[in-house]
């Protein structure tokens, strides 16, 4: 059990906050937690990362390869679906 309001992971960059927060191994920010970057072959730091919500996004837009601004757009179109369904 973890007494203090923040604990890092082994080896890895960021740390992961109380409330469901970290901060990110990318940005530096505290915010949101949005998962972990594990590394690959081709990474140089080769460290898993603890990243927030915005980091993530980014990087699986990069990865299917859509820009931030259309994964920011279709993250948009996606919770006005949710809100309008909830209404």
């Amino acid at each position: 059990m973890v007494n203090s309001n923040s604990f890092d992971m082994p080896e890895s960059e960021g740390k992961i906050l109380d409330g469901g927060k970290c901060e990110c191994g990318i940005c530096g920010k505290k915010k949101k937690l949005g998962g972990f970057i594990n590394p690959t072959p081709d990474m140089e730091d080769r460290i898993p990362k603890i990243i927030c919500i915005d980091c993530m996004m980014e990087q699986v837009a990069l990865k299917n390869g859509i820009s931030r601004k259309e994964a920011l757009k279709r993250r948009k179109r996606m919770f006005d679906a949710v809100y309008a369904f909830q209404k």
